[in-house]
């Protein structure tokens, strides 16, 4: 499945949602698939950047129009350059960028600390509705992948699991 694309510039991710990067309309997604093919409901929950560019109606690249029923979340990355560092190499170290940063880690950092709330919350609504009516598959992604998640104490070496019916 793809989850994102490359491009050979230094900034590998699509940084704007107005961009025109998207996600070629001719590409068949898992979604599509087992929506047409296997009659599943499809959703998203969480990050989608892989692009968004309507130009026409019939060839639009959001996830609604890349076979998801459903979709909740960012439209874009959580803007890391996932390469060898090359963006903050180019970008060396100025007053400016010191003064956005700390800009920036205040107050996205709250933003997005809140953002996972809202999408674990909406991504469980979307599981409970789904799964009394029909089939379904959900892709969740959290806004921010491969850091750490941690029990508290009691919880550490024992699962749950959650009845839906």
């Amino acid at each position: 499945m793809e989850t994102g694309l490359a491009s050979n510039h230094l900034i590998r991710v699509i940084i704007y949602v107005s961009s025109i990067a998207s996600m070629p309309p001719s590409e068949t997604t898992i979604a599509e698939m087992l929506k047409n093919e296997a009659g599943y409901a499809t959703g998203l929950i969480g990050k989608w950047h892989l692009g968004i560019n309507c130009e026409s109606e019939d060839a639009c690249s959001d996830p609604n129009g890349q076979g998801f029923d459903y979709f909740y979340g960012l439209p874009l990355t959580n803007l890391k350059d996932c390469g060898h560092g090359s963006v903050w190499q180019v970008w060396r170290s100025t007053v400016y960028r010191d003064i956005f940063l700390a800009f920036f880690a205040v107050v996205a950092g709250a933003i997005y600390l809140r953002m996972n709330g809202f999408i674990g919350k909406n991504g469980f609504r979307v599981i409970v509705t789904f799964a009394t009516i029909l089939t379904f598959s959900l892709y969740f992604m959290m806004k921010t992948m491969g850091h750490e998640l941690h029990t508290d104490g009691e919880q550490e070496g024992y699962r749950t699991a959650v009845k839906l019916r």
